[in-house]
């Protein structure tokens, strides 16, 4: 019984690639080669040139490194010489120089197109930058647990710019026009004077209800702000906010970009979900994504980008054939309200991940768990439940670090994830 099982759960996941690839408006591109890439946690650009920073670690390795496209992100090389430390999860460009916050690092920098890397920590109070952001000559960086720093000399020597900033857990960075915002783990703050003096955003319902701000944007007036519980829109600098998760298929917002009135919005992995209206409404860009771990996306004049999951590298998408494709679309925008959606939090986890899932009406539930092999090692549900939300803890005990795949069944609706376990 487990065999036909296993044929099944290959038949399915194989299937959903191929039809995936074949209709396919993301593309994978070319990754670099002779290294193992993790994840990608940031993105810049120069022209044609872009840059990602990323994490190579193994289960046995820590280390970070940063790739390099010339050619608009379709053939990548690594460009890593003399980066230290984690994962790079900021980039940012101040004319021809490239600046890399590495988690556990510092910062790099390097004049060179990426080519060669120079340590630049003088006065740094972390060496754990999560964000980095660039005010004329001014450079500004996020880091985890010890503020904010800022360098007026490219980097030489920084200083901590943390007057008025009441949590050290600084996540995001950005710049509109000569005001700064700081997303922080409890609360929004900005600042009008380069950093010498911050104010928390007190007027919005994101500061007073929610934390752990780990992305921002903004175009013009208009600032977006993603946390674990939602994102939020202010048309007017900060002053006003209103929740614009509906239509999201999932509200952990991991990251999001904007490009004049288009914001793209990555959620809870592996969804990205792209609005023409300020967040009015939402409609899923998921054809042809290929992994549901996905950490970071970036959006350039020509093209849309995003990590491609575990291993994979980086997949770009024509942001042309996106918007023509709006219009008459079948299978975008949100999920209809009579399917059952189940994903797990968080992903990768370390000691035990919920799995939700919604049911729209009562019925028979089976959910399971196999090895990368098609193993059944676990069976979590096998039940009769009522309609409405449902959560199951999963803690793999006995299992080792890796990739597993998790089946969920109600009544004709199956759905198989992926899901990695980190020791």
């Amino acid at each position: 019984m487990k065999n036909k099982t296993l044929t099944q759960i290959v038949l399915v996941f194989s299937l959903f690639i191929v039809t995936s690839e074949c209709n396919a408006q993301w593309v994978l591109t070319n990754r670099p080669q002779g290294v193992d890439i993790v994840g990608i946690y940031s993105f810049a650009f120069n022209g044609e040139t872009v840059y990602a920073g990323s994490d190579t670690s193994t289960f046995s390795d820590y280390g970070g490194a940063v790739f390099v496209s010339a050619n608009s992100g379709m053939d990548w090389m690594n460009s890593s010489t003399g980066i230290e430390g984690g994962e790079v999860r900021a980039l940012a460009l101040s004319g021809d120089t490239v600046f890399a916050g590495s988690d556990g690092g510092g910062v790099f920098i390097s004049k060179d197109g990426a080519a060669n890397w120079a340590e630049v920590n003088s006065g740094l109070t972390s060496s754990r930058i999560w964000t980095l952001a660039v005010s004329d000559s001014n450079i500004f960086a996020g880091t985890y647990g010890g503020g904010i720093c800022r360098s007026s000399d490219n980097g030489t020597n920084w200083i901590g710019v943390n007057n008025g900033l009441t949590n050290s857990f600084v996540l995001s960075l950005v710049v509109s026009d000569t005001t700064i915002y700081a997303g922080t783990e409890d609360g929004i703050f900005k600042t009008t004077d380069n950093g010498d003096n911050w104010f928390q955003v007190d007027d919005s319902p994101v500061s007073t209800q929610y934390g752990s701000y780990q992305c921002m944007a903004v175009t013009g007036s208009h600032i977006f702000v993603g946390s674990y519980n939602g994102l939020f829109h202010s048309p007017d600098n900060g002053t006003n906010w209103s929740d614009v998760s509906s239509g999201l298929p999932y509200n952990w917002v991991m990251d999001i970009e904007i490009l004049d009135e288009n914001v793209f919005a990555l959620t809870n992995w592996g969804n990205i979900s792209l609005s023409t209206d300020y967040g009015a409404s939402w409609t899923i860009i998921n054809e042809g994504v290929i992994d549901t771990v996905l950490t970071a996306i970036a959006v350039s004049d020509a093209f849309i980008y995003a990590d491609a999951g575990y291993g994979m590298g980086i997949m770009r998408c024509s942001l042309s054939s996106i918007l023509a494709g709006l219009d008459g679309k079948e299978g975008e925008g949100p999920l209809p309200p009579d399917i059952s959606i189940i994903y797990n939090y968080p992903n990768p986890f370390s000691l035990s991940t919920k799995m939700l899932f919604d049911l729209p009406e009562s019925g028979f539930v089976t959910l399971k768990v196999y090895d990368c092999s098609g193993r059944e090692l676990h069976t979590l549900l096998d039940k009769y439940l009522p309609a409405g939300m449902h959560s199951v803890d999963f803690e793999p005990t006995n299992l080792s670090s890796g990739w597993y795949i998790y089946k969920f069944q109600a009544g004709d609706l199956v759905e198989i994830r992926k899901m990695l376990l980190v020791r």
